[in-house]
């Protein structure tokens, strides 16, 4: 197994194994109850290699985002992402919404208007060396406003973008330097905006497991940007 994917799920195992014991709590001497007891593996798999270890682990772990206890759906639903994120590949296809599903997709597609006005705005200050990294964020932010107009629009009006927003706690860039320090900041706000997302829908009482699915696929993405 690769290094990096290994080290991932070591430190994923351990987080878990801590929540086990956080959960059960322990008896005098440190130690879990019996019922609370897991057999942890000793030996890393080395038939298989990194992309399928990682690849099986995200999807056991995305699917298990809405099943564990909801006080480690959040912590479940941080490892579901970061395993996701070191995956190729796109995005999942967003599902039919719900009526509270609508109301986030509707906060959602807000927020990635204003991502693209942000990099549009950013991408006039970036050097010529920069300009392609921007462009391939905005086609990014671009799929996901489709995608989310398209799911919307099934069910109504579709919210339209704003003629500007404003930038936030962040300074709007005025040369290449403050333009690229801009842009890192959009992403570190983008990526905790949809794992933000993700978490509150593992949480809710009756959760959509395609709609969770959707929504870490896309927090993934967004870490992967970062």
């Amino acid at each position: 197994v690769d290094d990096h994917a290994a080290g991932i799920r070591s430190s994923q195992a351990d987080a878990l194994y801590a929540e086990i014991t956080r959960l059960c709590g322990t008896d005098d001497a440190g130690n879990p109850p019996r019922s609370c007891e897991v057999e942890r593996p000793t030996k890393a798999n080395r038939a298989a290699d990194s992309s399928e270890v990682m690849e099986n682990a995200a999807s056991a772990t995305t699917a298990a985002a809405d099943e564990v206890t909801v006080e480690s759906r959040i912590l479940v639903t941080e490892q579901a992402i970061a395993l996701n994120a070191w995956l190729p590949g796109d995005a999942p296809a967003i599902p039919e919404l719900s009526q509270p599903e609508q109301k986030s997709a509707a906060d959602l597609l807000a927020w990635e208007y204003e991502q693209v006005y942000a990099l549009d705005f950013a991408r006039a200050y970036v050097g010529a060396e920069h300009e392609d990294n921007v462009d391939h964020r905005l086609e990014v932010h671009h799929r996901r406003i489709d995608a989310l107009q398209e799911a919307l629009g099934r069910y109504g009006t579709v919210p339209q973008p704003e003629p500007a927003y404003s930038s936030g706690d962040q300074e709007l860039p005025h040369d290449s330097a403050s333009a690229l320090d801009f842009l890192g900041g959009l992403a570190e706000q983008d990526g905790r905006k949809w794992s933000a997302a993700a978490a509150q829908a593992a949480q809710e009482e009756s959760p959509d497991q395609d709609w969770i699915t959707w929504l870490i696929g896309i927090a993934a993405e967004s870490h992967g940007m970062r």
